[in-house]
């Protein structure tokens, strides 16, 4: 599954979300889902926008 990080603060399901918030990429998203999920292609804009980038997995120690 796809993950993007806000990179400002970003408005998804009538809801404000504050910069770093997670978000899963998914065809048909849930409003209510923890963690948040948003569609394709409103992905695809943020990103283009610069408000959302490619989130990276943490390497763990």
């Amino acid at each position: 599954m796809r993950k993007i990080i806000a990179t400002t603060d970003v408005l998804a399901h009538e809801n404000r979300f504050p910069k770093g918030t997670g978000f899963h990429v998914v065809d048909t998203p849930d409003p209510k889902a923890k963690p948040p999920q948003i569609d394709r292609a409103t992905a695809e804009v943020w990103g283009r926008n610069g408000w959302a980038e490619a989130a990276t997995e943490k390497a763990s120690t």
